[in-house]
């Protein structure tokens, strides 16, 4: 545990000290990998996608981060190797390759929109899982958010472009298959919570990345080889690169550290500020349309993470009282 204690000590000092800071950034950086993510596709399939980008991350922490000064520790104890394999299992295991499938079939824009529901989904099980109180305010966050999510799957408002794609049972298909990993993020958002009682936020990284990679390796035998041009391969690597070492190995270690530090609650309003990151990329980079459908989806699912975060100023009771005395 000092061991522990010592390493919490130096992650501080490397990194920004707010957990709400932590959190914004690395949700920064991943809204940056759903345009990423498209590259890698063109060359391999979602499973071996996300087992490369993972492996390499590990490499990098392997490599890296104790010559830093950040050794990684090993689990001593069944629970936290259990609580470990939870984390690994829906952040890694399920989370990227239901999230990679959909993106197969539905816009890079269209696929951050829909894991904008993933803090709803944290609101509703940390009430269900954690006993937490669902009040009012949250109930009404969770109906504006379903009213979004409804404008956004419907497939009627999708790009013209994006009917060439495939049928509406495709789509639809790309669609729940992304809702799917909205709902694995929010569940592997606990199980961190729960793991980072074990074990510092590095470890916990590194241990739930490569069981992630474990279980991720068999299923890429599954998938077909795919036909490539030698520049979507050099796309596909440099992006595989980004993908590994910024949005996994980085980001990846600023979002556990401030799972550490803070309730999910707390930080689940900044995973809303990957969407907008997302769709001006897909955008401005890959010339992908922002359809109405997109925008008020967006905002309305936007307005709900924030609303169900939302907390109105309290007045200190010594001063309510020095108010009421005063009139």
């Amino acid at each position: 545990m000092k061991s522990s204690s010592i390493q919490e000590k130096r992650q501080i000092q490397f990194m920004p000290r707010s957990p709400f800071a932590l959190a914004l950034l690395a949700n920064l950086i991943w809204g940056t990998s759903f345009l990423a993510s498209k590259y890698t596709l063109k060359v391999w399939g979602p499973f071996t996608a996300s087992a490369l980008r993972f492996a390499l991350a590990l490499a990098g922490m392997f490599l890296i981060l104790p010559g830093m000064g950040f050794p990684i520790q090993i689990p001593r104890t069944r629970k936290a190797w259990t609580q470990i394999f939870w984390v690994g299992l829906t952040g890694f295991g399920i989370l990227y390759p239901l999230q990679l499938a959909g993106l197969m079939w539905i816009p890079s824009s269209l696929s951050a929109a829909i894991m904008l529901s993933s803090p709803l989904f944290v609101v509703l099980l940390s009430a269900g899982f954690l006993q937490e109180v669902l009040s009012t305010q949250k109930l009404i966050a969770i109906v504006l958010g379903i009213i979004g999510g409804i404008v956004l799957v419907n497939p009627a408002n999708l790009p013209g472009s994006t009917w060439a794609v495939g049928s509406i049972p495709t789509l639809l298909k790309g669609i729940l298959l992304t809702l799917g990993a909205s709902l694995s993020l929010a569940v592997s958002v606990l199980a961190t919570r729960s793991a980072s009682k074990e074990l510092d936020s590095t470890s916990v990284t590194f241990w739930s990345m490569g069981i992630g990679v474990i279980l991720l390796v068999p299923l890429t035998l599954i998938e077909q080889p795919r036909t490539y041009t030698s520049e979507q391969m050099s796309y596909a690597l440099f992006a595989l690169g980004f993908l590994a070492l910024v949005c996994s190995v980085i980001a990846f270690l600023m979002w556990n550290r401030a799972i550490k530090l803070t309730n999910p609650q707390n930080i689940a309003s900044t995973m809303h500020i990957k969407t907008p990151v997302a769709v001006v990329l897909g955008s401005l980079v890959a010339n992908e349309s922002i359809t109405a459908a997109i925008t008020i989806g967006t905002i309305l699912i936007s307005f709900a993470v924030w609303l169900s975060q939302w907390k109105p100023q309290q007045i200190p009771v010594a001063v309510a009282k020095a108010e009421r005395s005063a009139s």
